[in-house]
């Protein structure tokens, strides 16, 4: 739409529906009119409430009801089919009757002389006779799962997370909110950093935001000593290299509301720790720390709640955003705000020393001094001693490349060794 018609309209916003919302409306609106296509009633199927959260949860994942429908009318045909063969059996005994007495030659009449009585009864519009043995299907967890089959969605939190490098964030689409996980990985390198999951150019900036913060506050973030021994990371992070991914590369992301989860990735992968698997978050942030305000609160909020988040870390001057999420939603969620990045951190970090590793791996498979080596180095080389370059052919400094060249090339390019 043009920029100046777009001006002089107004846009009318339809956030995503919450699980209790969803639950009234399938209840009132969708069963009702599914059962009616169906040509079933109140006295032939039954939903329970625990059937009908279990269809919203683990076989929908969406803002609004499409699907939710489309579910909910695959239960009504399998209601339906259950009485249309209650049915078959009224009109078989009604069949059997009719052919006692009679030989094999007059069935076919017989049978077309049941299905004529059935058409009138049709055009009569009688009640429909079902066999004694029919009883009212309760569709419960046991048949959503017969007919659905296993379900489609369940919470990713605690798998994804389990893991250090991982935290999970929150993104606005045209069709809702969602989830969004952040991956983080280190290994022996160069100091490069690796971008993947098709990111756009303001996503990209994020990243290096958050890695230029995290390394000018190494200290401040506690990541200075590690198994009791003070590392220099400096030199740590310029040998390995760095790599960030969005899972679900298919989907094209971008934006700059996920500079926390990044940061918090980042550092994960850094110390070892992991992310509190119940937190997400959301928030721009800049190279001094600041937590800047972000839009699609709402939304992501209820995308969160919907994936089974607990606490939600949010900027501070979202606050005003938050009176617009349902007080059902807030009643269930521990939302906390936040100015600084180093808040966010308190609040995505468990506060005890659980599942930290002595050395974070990465930093246990990079060759590196600590930093009472460096200093003393650099104490050697201030009072003018000269440290001796390290000799490539001392038993300690083996020719690793030149050995390996020369068992691969040894016997086809000799003059090359």
């Amino acid at each position: 739409i043009p920029g100046p018609l777009l001006d002089r309209m107004e846009v009318i916003q339809l956030p995503g529906y919450t699980m209790a919302e969803k639950a009234q409306i399938a209840t009132r609106h969708l069963i009702p009119k599914q059962m009616e296509r169906h040509a079933v009633n109140q006295d032939h199927v039954m939903f329970t409430p625990k059937a009908i959260d279990l269809v919203i949860s683990g076989y929908t994942r969406e803002a609004g009801v499409r699907n939710l429908d489309r579910e909910i009318a695959s239960l009504c045909r399998y209601a339906a089919v259950k009485v249309a063969e209650s049915r078959d059996l009224v009109i078989s005994k009604k069949i059997i009757e009719l052919d006692d007495g009679l030989g094999m030659g007059s069935a076919v009449v017989n049978v077309a002389d049941a299905e004529e009585d059935t058409v009138e009864e049709n055009e009569e519009e009688t009640p429909l006779v079902l066999h004694e043995s029919f009883k009212c299907l309760v569709v419960d967890e046991e048949v959503v799962g017969k007919v659905l089959g296993p379900a489609k969605y369940e919470s990713e939190l605690a798998q994804r997370t389990a893991v250090p490098g991982v935290a999970t964030g929150m993104a606005w689409t045209r069709v809702g909110g969602e989830i969004l996980f952040v991956e983080a990985s280190l290994h022996r390198g160069s100091g490069r950093l690796q971008l993947t999951g098709q990111l756009g150019s303001v996503m990209e900036e994020s990243v290096r935001a958050a890695l230029s913060f995290v390394r000018s506050n190494l200290e401040v973030l506690g990541l200075s000593e590690f198994g009791g021994k003070a590392y220099d990371l400096q030199e740590a992070i310029g040998r390995a290299d760095l790599h960030v991914h969005f899972p679900a590369g298919g989907v094209p992301k971008d934006g700059p509301s996920a500079g926390i989860a990044i940061t918090a990735a980042i550092v994960s992968a850094l110390s070892g720790v992991c992310v509190r698997p119940d937190t997400a978050c959301t928030g721009e942030i800049t190279l001094r720390g600041l937590v800047l305000p972000v839009g699609g609160i709402k939304e992501k909020v209820l995308a969160a709640h919907r994936a089974g988040v607990k606490r939600i870390v949010l900027p501070e001057r979202n606050k005003k955003d938050v009176l617009d999420i349902p007080e059902d939603v807030r009643n269930e969620l521990e939302l906390i705000h936040v100015r600084h990045i180093l808040e966010a951190m308190n609040e995505l970090f468990e506060k005890n020393t659980t599942g930290v590793h002595e050395v974070p791996l990465w930093l246990a498979d990079t060759p590196l001094s600590t930093k009472k080596n460096k200093e003393k180095s650099s104490a050697d080389f201030s009072k003018g001693g000269i440290i001796p370059p390290a000799n490539p052919q001392s038993p300690s400094n083996p020719p690793v490349a030149k050995s390996v060249l020369k068992d691969l090339c040894g016997p086809i390019l000799p003059s090359l060794l």
